[in-house]
C-alpha cells in the first residue's frame, strides 16, 4: 500500500442568467471656476451573460 498518493479533480460548469448594475452617488467637487459644487451621479444597467469556469484542483495525502 503506498503511503503518498496524488488527488485531483477537475471541474467545468457555465453560469448564464441576468446580471445588473445600480450605483448612485453624490458630493461636492469644484467646478470650473474652482467654487464647490454639488453633483448627483447615478447609472444602471441590465444583461444577460454566460460565464464558463474551468476549475482544476490537485494535492497530495501521505499516509502515515
Amino acid at each position: 500500500m503506498a503511503k503518498l498518493e496524488w488527488t485531483g479533480g477537475y471541474i467545468y460548469y457555465r453560469y448564464q442568467g441576468p446580471a445588473t448594475l445600480s450605483q448612485s452617488c453624490n458630493g461636492i467637487a469644484p467646478n470650473s471656476t474652482s467654487a464647490l459644487a454639488p453633483y448627483n451621479l447615478a447609472q444602471s444597467g441590465r444583461v444577460t451573460v454566460t460565464e464558463p469556469d474551468n476549475i482544476l484542483y490537485q494535492g497530495f495525502i501521505y499516509k502515515v
